[in-house]
């Protein structure tokens, strides 16, 4: 009699690349790949950094974003280019990237620049996601107790959905 194959474990070990659930993001990445090296649009750049993002290659999602940024702003530095930024999700799914590393590696100078972004995009688009992002951010830089001014202000676009739950549990509310 045949059995139903164990769950995958995704551990330390696990290779999302040798995984055939994740086929079609592997085809979707490719995509997105070619896209960007036909032509380093600011679109193609940030889909780019936002699918090494999905695949876990944080440093490749980071560069890749970075480079949006500095071409979406002309400027030199990544610090001058967060500040002249007016692409809220493209700050946005930085300062996701920069604070998953953040976290991982305990890196305050990744925190650091998550919170810019996070700011940033938080003052020109004050979007539910920008919010949660801002949070995460402040909780990357400086723990879940310096946090609480941003949950406020998520919760105050979004007080029901199951991200409020969440939000209010990272409060401790």
């Amino acid at each position: 009699p045949s059995q139903p194959m164990a769950p995958v474990a995704r551990g330390e070990n696990y290779d999302q690349m040798r995984d055939p659930a994740n086929a079609n993001l592997m085809t979707a990445a490719a995509g997105v790949q070619r896209s960007a090296t036909a032509r380093r649009t600011v679109a193609n750049l940030h889909a780019l950094g936002v699918t090494n993002l999905l695949l876990g290659n944080d440093d490749a999602a980071i560069d890749t974003m970075r480079e949006a940024l500095l071409d979406e702003t002309n400027e030199h530095s990544v610090s001058a280019a967060i500040s002249e930024s007016n692409d809220v999700p493209l700050l946005n799914d930085l300062s996701v990237a920069l604070s998953h590393r953040a976290v991982i590696h305990k890196n305050v100078t990744d925190a650091a620049e998550a919170a810019r972004c996070a700011e940033r995009a938080w003052n020109i688009g004050r979007t539910q996601e920008a919010a949660w992002n801002r949070a995460v951010a402040m909780e990357a830089l400086n723990g879940p107790k310096h946090a609480g001014i941003a949950w406020h202000d998520y919760l105050a676009l979004d007080p029901s959905s199951p991200w409020a739950v969440e939000a209010r549990k990272r409060l401790g509310s």
